[in-house]
């Protein structure tokens, strides 16, 4: 027992030193220039010219908005990120300010307070302010038309023009024939012990620039606790096994991904995995209370799939759930089903527009 709790302490310490090695070498590659927001101010479709467009880094709409220009006879603003103190991936809210018929473009950091006018402006005097919308913040284009009262966000993809995000989590995994597995010796009379078990994963997944097509890689550890088998032979015959039983695997996966929002994205992929069985043994005599102990473990090949959901929370971080399938074509615990919930973290910035 002690040997396979250390086996699956060792494959979360592994997973957790993975993640952080990642985090670090991609830590120059996530900063650099701020790129570019294209702002486009419209009324129902019409351009607003000569519309002021500011940004609240601190404080409130009344008072810390920062002038960053404002909007030409087309209704087009540029933006420069690299002068706006947000980090990449803020949710930042879109208001409207109007003040004596004339329209502000404020952005400001989602939940930051909006207080819009002064108490001790009379009230024929004050500015109207609406909330239309929010959106990451990152390079791209900005659509704000106030007569609809709706915000689109249309990313610029970059990080190299490339997604790269890894996954880190746990979850239970079903194996309907994991007595196969464990019965290999003649004279069993009977097994106890259930079909699932505790798994953990790491996962790392490349998107190319403008495809839907993912490519990932990945390590998984499930472990099962303690089984018991009995045998029927006496006189100096082997009586019980207690095993610890785990199976780990790694493999590759080609898939496809849609992003729906800046918050939730699908995804599907097909897995060729390499599975490995482990089980520490410990063999009990007829006469003798001390047991022999034994390692056995066996491997094989699997071809499944894998569907997911990801939800990101803020920033580039995010939750992943996700269901698979496996199947190989021997009688050792190949076949199997596994849900699991864990975080994700994009390395970089690329998103399929």
């Amino acid at each position: 027992m002690r040997n396979a709790v250390c086996r699956s302490s060792w494959c979360f310490a592994a997973a957790v030193l993975g993640v952080a090695g990642l985090l670090v070498a991609n830590r120059a590659a996530a900063q650099g220039p701020g790129g570019a927001l294209h702002i486009e101010l419209l009324d129902r479709g019409k351009p607003i010219p000569n519309a002021q467009v500011s940004v609240v880094e601190t404080g409130d709409l009344l008072n810390q908005g920062k002038p960053m220009g404002a909007t030409s006879a087309n209704g087009m603003a540029l933006l420069d990120l690299g002068k706006v103190a947000f980090q990449p991936g803020t949710r930042v809210e879109v208001w409207i300010r109007t003040c004596q018929g004339r329209n502000e473009v404020v952005l400001v950091p989602e939940g930051a307070t909006t207080r819009c006018n002064d108490d001790r402006t009379p009230e024929a005097a004050r500015c109207g302010c609406e909330r239309l919308g929010a959106f990451v913040w990152g390079p791209g284009r900005l659509l704000v038309d106030v007569g609809t009262r709706t915000v689109t966000h249309r990313p610029t993809v970059t990080g190299g023009g490339s997604r790269h995000t890894v996954s880190l989590g746990g979850g239970i995994g079903f194996y309907p024939n994991l007595k196969d597995a464990l019965e290999s010796q003649d004279g069993l009379t009977g097994m106890t012990g259930g079909t699932s078990g505790r798994n953990m994963f790491l996962s790392y997944e490349y998107q190319p620039a403008g495809l839907p097509i993912t490519f990932g890689a990945g390590l998984g550890c499930t472990h099962f606790g303690e089984f018991e088998q009995t045998f029927s032979g006496t006189g100096g015959a082997p009586t019980r096994n207690l095993l610890d039983f785990d199976i780990i695997t790694v493999g590759t996966q080609v898939g496809v991904r849609r992003d729906f929002s800046d918050r939730l994205g699908v995804f599907g992929g097909l897995d060729f995995l390499m599975a490995l069985n482990k089980v520490d043994l410990q063999t009990f005599y007829s006469g003798s209370t001390d047991p022999v102990i034994g390692r056995r473990s066996e491997s094989g090949l699997r071809i499944g799939a894998t569907l997911g959901a990801d939800v990101t929370l803020a920033g580039r971080a995010g939750l992943r759930a996700m269901a698979g399938y496996g199947r190989g074509k021997g009688k050792d615990a190949d076949t199997h089903w596994s849900f699991g919930l864990g975080f994700r973290y994009n390395l970089s910035e690329g998103r399929v527009p």
